[in-house]
């Protein structure tokens, strides 16, 4: 079943009537609720839904929305645009949710996540940022609360934007050989050289030459990682592997997919561990 999203709205807008003001967050509810599902008519709605299906599309809804104002609304805000109560002063922002750009995925640069990648994150969080990990959420909960996120923007309508995940073979095996790995860093070290010094600096650091001009997709300077810390898309080889080969939406981070060997990407990942392990 197709779940349709909530058009690019500014919720507040409705937080104001002809008789005056009423409370924002139940305006906003009641405009999400009848601009998602509207009113079906006698044996379903316009799309041809069946109104069981629409009555399970709202239920949905409402228990994402549950989910989503008692875990998520301090830091990504009561209608997802990343301005919740506590995030004044941070450096690391929260997820603009109405601009649907997920930095962290498995399909090619400049799509949606898929579902998984999104349970991904809400799993494990984000190191190096206030996003904790939810993993005491149950797996029903996690995706009532990514159903209710698609509703908060146009872009998951938009087909143009769906990919599938990119091939993401398993972590080679000489990676349990510290020797053949140090020897693919030798070669993983050329290769950023090449490729990622320019912003990252040549020993990782976030230092490069071209670092100080760089804005992300807001015309806003962002910084290159610091490749010394822990990656924020995860800790294990395997997320190094996808980030380089996807890149991070939003930000001048391009996927490598289309100039890189599988064999080179890990090469990469392979230096990547040695600048980790070098830090005290």
């Amino acid at each position: 079943m197709a779940l349709r999203i909530v058009p690019p709205i500014s919720l507040r807008q409705f937080s104001r009537v002809r008789s005056g003001f009423v409370h924002s967050a139940f305006v906003g509810s009641l405009v999400l609720c009848a601009l998602a599902f509207g009113k079906p008519a006698t044996g379903g709605d316009a799309t041809g839904r069946s109104e069981s299906s629409v009555t399970a599309t709202r239920e949905l809804f409402r228990r994402g929305r549950f989910v989503f104002e008692k875990n998520c609304v301090p830091c990504h805000g009561k209608y997802g645009e990343g301005d919740g109560e506590l995030v004044k002063g941070w450096q690391v922002l929260p997820r603009n949710f109405r601009l649907a750009t997920f930095k962290y995925r498995s399909t090619p640069y400049g799509k949606l996540p898929t579902d998984d990648d999104l349970k991904r994150t809400i799993r494990r969080g984000i190191s190096g940022s206030a996003m904790p990990s939810f993993s005491q959420l149950r797996d029903d909960e996690v995706d009532a609360v990514i159903a209710y996120i698609k509703f908060l923007s146009p872009a998951w309508n938009d087909d143009r934007l769906h990919a599938q995940p990119i091939d993401l073979p398993p972590r080679p095996a000489w990676f349990d050989d510290p020797a053949r790995v140090r020897q693919s860093a030798e070669a993983g070290q050329q290769l950023f050289q090449q490729s990622c010094a320019a912003c990252h600096g040549e020993k990782g650091a976030g230092d490069g030459f071209a670092a100080a001009q760089l804005k992300d997709n807001l015309d806003k300077p962002i910084k290159p990682a610091d490749l010394r810390k822990p990656l924020r898309s995860g800790p294990n080889p395997e997320d190094a592997y996808r980030t380089i080969m996807t890149g991070i939406n939003g930000t001048p981070m391009p996927g490598f997919e289309s100039t890189l060997r599988p064999a080179q990407a890990w090469q990469l990942v392979a230096f990547l561990t040695t600048l980790q392990a070098a830090q005290p």
